[in-house]
């Protein structure tokens, strides 16, 4: 949760509203709260009486949540002020217009501007020092002192131990869960399967009642949670409207606590927040124990149960399900599903419970009779959502706020235009055509895209776009681009939908109707279902070039033999599973607030398998830009080369170098000290990533524990992550130090090895290398002689496709086989060293 927060004084008074909640909230139910119990809750707290009943009337005024009960600052409040309306309207658009002006004026010019204008309005100016403290107000409104230590993660919890306590009250406790459907479902449009669905449950313990649930064709993540709990909290009769059902479906309300498994959708920094906000328990059972969610549990059987009666549905596992063609059977949408859902729900609320003894919907009903509606529960279903959605960091700019490449704007934005303040926002992975942005007084602030007329666009798509960007070589990525590629990419999609749809429906030639027959795989051949790369449909002039993505195979059919070799020995990144984790850990170093104990990155990998390509496609995604407060660039991430030998000097030498400022290589280790700290500075890096770093180890002794308390002292000084990239060696050098050992975290690309995980990277190379004939990559035969010959190293991998590749085009054959990779003479990494060491080279 540490990114919700813009300083440690705002994560401090978070940490005490949550305190004062646990008190207030069971105070608050008290009707009358009697002066005995404000007295122990006061003892508790520390304060006075008076201080309880001020916390009572503002959470029962406020809307119940926890940031009702947050500190606040002494003093005036936020925008109050005791100059006189005139001396502070004028001073206001003094400051503003000199802060709009494209020079950067001195505040001592500002203060001088203001006073004149004051004298020239017949008003007394204001002191210096006021006037400077509106230009920072101005700058930064949010700017506060921030000392103190860290406290805890909130998101540690200490799972529960023995059996499950029992309770009798209604959503005291919710336990949430997820299951894979045993049913696969169709498209709305041509009915054809898409796949299984996940569902989500969320059941009350108390009463057995299905407080919420949500239907998706997404995998377990915190969005699923995020629109189970919103669907959960709030009242239904919306919701059963639009899907045309007429249940009575009376349950909703803020659970107490919520019982969920050890997933990592569970432990996300969203679901925290938006637990503590709505004061909600987060509880996680034992890892391994599925008796502790027994309820939820047992509720998913039961409801699978009922899917196994479907048509299209899976059974519980193969042997269940025989000879059953699911997919050729199934008919539900997933609309239709999640009505049948509904109703199966409706049947199980009014069916008698074999453990209660009486239906759930009954038993909901006896313990909630009498109890007090709760008037400060949420009745939106959007306001819930958006406090358990994933949340990232922007800066408001003068052209709004811009995520994923996309520019979102609304005129509330105006005030917080140009602050140099990151805001916390949050985003709906399903739908990113609007965000949520939380301003500095707390308001959730919904931004639509800057054009409105732009269609809505998911995550996903987004992510499969930009790769296919990238590996095309566009580097400058902006909306223009990534809009226009989806509707290239769904018209593609709609016109071979249609294409393949008129071929079924079309008659024999003996006008006979004829099924659809169910293809028998090769076992021997068949693509594993994870190695087929996600591309769109694509119909070109023969069958030249099919098997290549789309952009790519546009290129290659405009190109003549010679553009196609050079294109396929050029450099291209290949996104696959391990360097998507290691840039994923990047960008969360990145984005960490700064702290005396930075964590740390060690990027390990034996040579030539993909660690500096993962660097250096990690700082062009973050490439230097002119700095708005500065002369020269910011550099958000510094990438730097380490020295042949552990030298100090000749290290700090390099980072200067570096930031782009001129360096004496003769300086004294002080003074070069001194110069790489000012640079680093002055260019806000925020990330320094060191390649080559097991060069460290050349000269040992002395060198190289200096080398090593550099990096710690870089590290505390400027608060910003480290990444180290090398060999295995390097590992052990950093773990030999305690204190090093604690702050870097390895982050390994082992060797690759049989599996679908190559099968996906070795189909991800044929959609990109310029063959006019499929090249069938993911042969069985063919992948263990690539291992073999490559000895599991990414780059050599490469390298041995693309010099097939080169062949294949020039000799025209069009495709690679076994035959042409045996054919090209390629000596492995091993043999290599070896005739080195024959000729004393190595």
């Amino acid at each position: 949760m540490d990114a919700m927060f813009a300083t440690e004084a705002e994560e401090r008074r978070w940490r005490e509203a949550c305190a004062r909640a646990e008190h207030v909230r069971a105070l608050s139910e008290r009707r009358p709260t009697s002066l005995a119990d404000v007295d122990a809750v006061a003892t508790a707290c520390g304060v006075s009486r008076s201080t309880i009943f001020r916390w009572l009337r503002r959470y029962r005024e406020g809307a119940g949540l926890t940031s009702d009960l947050a500190p606040r600052p002494p003093g005036l409040r936020a925008g109050a002020s005791l100059m006189p309306v005139e001396v502070e309207q004028v001073m206001g658009e003094t400051i503003g217009r000199a802060l709009r002006k494209p020079e950067r004026l001195r505040p001592s010019k500002i203060v001088e501007e203001v006073a004149d204008a004051c004298r020239r309005a017949g008003l007394s100016a204001p002191g210096d020092n006021t006037i400077r403290r509106r230009i920072r107000a101005f700058r930064d409104p949010l700017r506060q002192e921030a000392s103190g230590r860290r406290l805890a993660d909130p998101r540690t919890a200490t799972p529960v131990t023995g059996s499950f306590p029992e309770t009798t009250e209604p959503l005291s406790v919710v336990q949430i869960d997820h299951t894979l459907v045993d049913a696969v479902v169709v498209d709305p449009e041509h009915r054809q399967p898409v796949g299984r669905p996940w569902l989500t449950l969320a059941v009350d313990v108390a009463t057995r009642v299905v407080v919420g649930f949500h239907l998706t064709m997404m995998s377990p993540s915190v969005t699923s949670v995020a629109a189970c709990l919103a669907f959960a909290m709030t009242p239904k009769t919306r919701w059963l409207a639009l899907r045309g059902l007429d249940l009575d479906y009376p349950v909703h309300g803020r659970p107490a606590r919520i019982h969920v498994d050890n997933g990592p959708e569970f432990h996300a920094g969203a679901l925290a927040f938006g637990c503590a906000e709505y004061g909600i328990d987060l509880q996680y059972r034992p890892p391994g124990a599925p008796r502790f969610g027994g309820h939820v549990e047992r509720l998913i059987g039961t409801t699978m149960g009922d899917v196994h009666l479907l048509p299209g549905t899976t059974q519980s596992n193969p042997r269940e399900r025989g000879r059953y063609a699911s997919e050729a059977q199934a008919a539900l949408t997933l609309e239709e599903m999640e009505r049948w859902l509904a109703l199966g729900v409706d049947v199980y609320h009014n069916r008698r419970h074999a453990g209660l003894g009486v239906p759930p919907l009954h038993r909901w009903r006896a313990l909630r009779s009498g109890v007090q509606e709760d008037v400060r529960a949420p009745g939106d279903p959007e306001d819930v959502l958006v406090a358990f959605l994933p949340m990232t960091r922007r800066r408001v700019t003068r052209e709004g706020v811009q995520l994923f490449h996309i520019f979102y704007w609304s005129d509330a934005l105006r005030p917080l235009a140009g602050l140099p303040e990151t805001r916390p926002v949050r985003y709906d992975p399903r739908d990113l055509s609007r965000i949520w942005l939380r301003a500095p007084d707390g308001e959730t602030l919904a931004l639509p895209y800057r054009r409105r007329h732009r269609p809505p666009l998911s995550l996903w798509e987004h992510a499969r776009i930009l790769a296919e960007l990238r590996a095309e070589g566009k580097r400058a990525v902006d909306e223009d681009l990534i809009f226009d590629r989806r509707e290239r990419m769904r018209a593609i999609v709609q016109a071979a939908t249609a294409t393949t749809k008129a071929a079924w429906a079309a008659p024999e030639p003996d006008s006979r109707p004829r099924r659809r027959p169910r293809r028998r795989p090769n076992r021997r051949t068949q693509t594993p279902r994870r190695a087929r790369p996600e591309r769109c449909s694509m119909s070109t002039s023969g069958e030249d070039f099919a098997h290549m993505a789309p952009a790519f195979a546009a290129r290659a059919a405009g190109m003549s033999d010679a553009e196609r070799v050079r294109f396929a020995l050029a450099d291209r990144w290949i996104a696959y599973t391990q360097a998507s984790r290691a840039m994923d850990r990047l960008e969360w170093l990145l984005a960490h607030p700064r702290r005396v104990r930075m964590p740390n990155a060690l990027l390990v990998a034996p040579t030539n398998n993909g660690k500096t390509m993962i660097a250096q496609r990690f700082v062009r995604t973050h490439p230097r830009a002119p700095d708005p407060d500065g002369d020269g660039d910011a550099i958000p991430v510094l990438y730097v080369i380490c020295p042949d030998a552990a030298d100090v000097r000749r290290f700090l030498h390099r980072v200067v170098e570096a930031t782009g400022a001129p360096t004496n290589p003769g300086d004294s280790l002080a003074k070069k000290e001194a110069q790489a700290l000012r640079r680093l500075r002055d260019s806000r890096v925020r990330m320094l990533i060191v390649d080559e770093a097991h060069n460290i180890l050349v000269g040992g002794g002395d060198r190289l524990r200096q080398m090593l308390n550099m990096f710690r002292n870089l590290g505390a000084e400027l608060q910003i992550p480290i990444v180290a990239v090398g060999v295995k060696e390097v590992l052990q050098v950093f773990h030999s130090e305690s204190q090093l050992a604690n702050r870097f975290e390895p982050v390994a690309l082992p060797r690759w090895r049989d599996g679908p995980a190559l099968a996906t990277l070795l189909a991800s190379f044929e959609a990109v290398l310029p063959l006019r004939r499929p090249s069938n990559l993911i042969d069985p035969r063919m992948m263990r002689r690539l291992l073999a010959l490559s000895e599991g190293l990414l780059g050599e991998i490469a390298a041995i496709l693309t010099r097939s590749a080169e062949q294949a085009i020039l000799s025209g054959e069009e495709r690679i086989d076994v035959a042409m990779v045996e054919a090209l003479d390629f000596t492995p990494p091993a043999q290599r060293r070896l005739t080195a060491e024959a000729l004393g080279v190595a």
